[in-house]
């Protein structure tokens, strides 16, 4: 989660931090939250497909050391072909330099777990989306986003401006890209398929935004650093929409089976749901939601903080939560072709892609 949690490990010291803006304009609309069934089920089965950790230097206060990285698997799709296809921020790193010059990949993973990883050149990716034109799209850290075909031919388009950091990526309703950029001044992005792209300034200082969807007719965001939900229409008209709760860190959103869009917030504990008008009720939900997915029951699936737990949400805002077999550090969710959820596991002890079955 860039930004909002940073986990570094350097031999066995694990340091998180935890960053958040507090910014909080005023809501055109939105309601109270209401009295939402929670209820706990039975332990879920996890099955794991690890990545290979990476080889780098880490530096202990004193000197330069050998130490092993995660690979930091983020976002997690389904590609035309079948399988899942998810950005890594790291793939091998280069020691001659300090600090060592590390790249990422993009990974590829069938349903029976056989993985292949296409390494790209001094970046790393943290969003990825299936486009429209059966490739896969992701964002890359060094100001640019990148398309990998199927066969895994991969071409780079830079942004227009320099140190956007783009986050989530998305297809949108009119057949193009869009992503967001969490840089200095935040934007969100739209690309054609050939590569051109315009940005559009988002307002609202600190807003932080990492993850976007796509609506009916219009591309929804989280807006991390400043607890509004954003909402950016086809010709660049940019709204956003305070939420009831504040410091509510809005993170992860998805849009339902009821034609809404849902979303997590990661301070408050809560889910909420926005209607295309800007409607927003908050549902409690489990601890430290952050990432969400229409799962293949018609619920909205969400990952908690606690790294052993995992819930869904009916439409109607009704929360059941799981316990899972192994613990995951879910840093991308996504429903599989096999009526799965896929995930990237960040976790140190973890770093894998999981298989984890409702």
């Amino acid at each position: 989660m860039r930004n909002a949690y940073a986990v570094s490990l350097c031999g066995s010291l694990i340091v998180l931090t935890l960053a958040a803006g507090c910014n909080r304009g005023d809501a055109l609309v939105t309601s109270s939250t209401p009295s939402a069934v929670r209820h706990f089920a039975s332990t879920l089965a996890v099955t794991k497909y690890p990545l290979a950790s990476v080889k780098s230097l880490c530096f202990n206060g004193r000197s330069w050391v050998v130490c092993y990285l995660t690979a930091a698997p983020h976002g997690i799709t389904v590609g035309k072909d079948g399988a899942l296809w998810f950005a890594q921020e790291r793939y091998s790193c280069n020691t001659t330099f300090r600090p060592p010059q590390c790249t990422g990949a993009i990974g590829r993973i069938t349903t029976g777990g056989t993985l292949t990883e296409y390494a790209l050149n001094k970046t790393g990716a943290w969003g990825i989306t299936a486009g429209p034109d059966g490739s896969l799209w992701f964002t890359e850290d060094v100001g640019k986003i990148g398309r990998i075909t199927l066969a895994g031919t991969i071409t780079e388009y830079a942004t227009p401006s320099l140190n956007s950091s783009p986050t989530g990526i998305t297809a949108g309703p009119d057949g193009a890209l869009w992503f967001l950029e969490s840089g200095a001044t935040p934007r969100v992005g739209r690309s054609t398929t050939a590569g051109q792209i315009t940005e559009y300034p988002i307002t609202t200082a600190n807003s932080n935004p990492f993850t976007i969807a796509s609506g009916s007719r219009a591309l929804w965001f989280g807006e991390y650093g400043a607890s509004k939900v954003g909402r950016i229409t086809t010709s660049g008209k940019i709204s956003d929409f305070s939420t009831p709760s504040h410091v509510s860190g809005p993170y992860g959103i998805a849009r339902g089976a009821d034609g809404a869009m849902w979303f997590t917030e990661l301070f408050v504990n809560k889910i909420g749901r926005i209607t295309s008008g800007g409607a927003i009720t908050e549902f409690p939900a489990g601890s430290g939601p952050s990432q969400i997915t229409p799962g293949p029951d018609s619920q909205l699936w969400f990952s908690e903080g606690s790294t052993t737990s995992i819930g869904s949400i009916s439409t109607l805002g009704a929360v059941t939560e799981y316990s899972l077999a192994s613990g995951l550090y879910v840093t991308g969710i996504v429903n599989g072709p096999d009526g799965a959820l896929w995930i990237s596991d960040d976790d140190p002890a973890g770093n894998a892609i999981a298989r984890v079955q409702p």
